[in-house]
């Protein structure tokens, strides 16, 4: 008697059960496409301070004396194009501390290169910089895999009554299916 009555209404789970794993592959779509965005502007973050690093150790290290206004400038649109990227990744929640940027920013415009400096000194520079480039970059990879972390959970954290409620409601109709075929 209670079984006819399921019976009745079984055709209704269908669409229930198709908009239900709509929504929910979606939702982790939504998640997943995020990720990959965050992940690939940091990588772009990175791969400005490394060529950062490498057109300061050509100006630094080389025997090849450039303007110190060429560098400058150079590094100043590297700069403005950093900075963009990290404000683009703040939209997807990974906050790049203002002080670390604040701090590379310095290092690469304060530190002035003059004609009787010793290459000893422009050693010194040159490591400065390339510190400052790790420490950044280091910060900018620990920010993402605890952003990747968390984000992969935060789904089931935020509504783990709806998800609950989802798989049950799908395990009560597939037993209720077996119960109905046998």
């Amino acid at each position: 008697m209670i079984i006819e009555k399921f019976i009745n209404y079984l055709p209704l789970a269908n669409p229930i059960l198709i908009f239900a794993g709509w929504w929910f592959i979606r939702k982790n779509a939504k998640i997943f496409a995020a990720r990959t965005e965050a992940n690939s502007i940091a990588k772009d973050i990175q791969q400005i301070t490394d060529d950062i690093s490498d057109i300061s150790r050509k100006y630094w290290l080389d025997d090849k004396h450039e303007n110190h206004y060429t560098f400058e400038i150079i590094v100043l649109a590297a700069l403005d194009r950093l900075k963009t990227k990290i404000e683009i990744l703040k939209n997807y929640g990974i906050v790049i501390n203002d002080s670390d940027y604040i701090s590379y920013r310095r290092t690469l415009t304060l530190v002035e290169r003059t004609e009787t400096s010793s290459k000893y000194n422009c050693n010194i520079a040159f490591s400065e910089i390339l510190k400052q480039t790790t420490l950044l970059n280091n910060h900018i990879d620990e920010l993402i895999s605890r952003t990747n972390i968390n984000n992969s959970i935060s789904f089931y954290q935020n509504i783990p009554f709806i998800s609950g409620i989802l798989l049950g409601v799908i395990f009560c109709f597939i037993y209720l299916i077996a119960i109905v075929v046998n």
